[in-house]
């Protein structure tokens, strides 16, 4: 997944009777969003690329869901949340969310930021670490690809 907006989902109130999420919406700069979008032209809205060792994997671009909390819960309360705040977030993390309060603290320190995941689990409770190397090796591979687009536009 490449995504440059990112739905910080932790800014909550917690009441007696249930949680009021306060979510955040956090995007790139528009010059990463656009680098990210002429990618994607060129390789197709669902990319497929086929690494050296043979096997294809897809690549999205769309928003993810980043905050505190380990999801590993196909029902989990938060992953709802998330579908009401955007029905387009494609994967939830734990990292994003601080890289971009980093970015948007330091504005134009560094220039601006892309999320490059490589997905290893569905977040339920069967995840497991056995498809992490993987995931990293496919975000990787992305990078590389993505990093070209990227530098046209500094």
């Amino acid at each position: 997944v490449v995504a440059t907006k990112v739905v910080y989902y932790d800014l909550r109130k917690e009441m007696p009777s249930r949680t009021h999420h306060r979510g955040e919406g956090r995007e790139a700069p528009a010059k990463i969003g656009h680098a990210v979008n002429r990618f994607f032209t060129e390789h197709g809205q669902t990319a497929e690329i086929t690494p050296a060792d043979g096997e294809p994997f897809r690549v999205l671009t769309g928003p993810i869901g980043s905050g505190e909390a380990v999801i590993a819960d196909r029902d989990a309360e938060i992953r709802r949340y998330l579908t009401s705040f955007n029905d387009k977030v494609l994967a939830v993390d734990m990292e994003s969310g601080g890289l971009t309060q980093f970015c948007h603290e330091h504005a134009g320190h560094p220039e601006g930021w892309v999320i490059v995941r490589g997905i290893s689990d569905h977040a339920t409770s069967e995840k497991n670490d056995e498809h992490h190397h993987r995931a990293a090796w496919h975000a990787a591979i992305v990078l590389r690809a993505l990093i070209p687009y990227l530098l046209d536009d500094l």
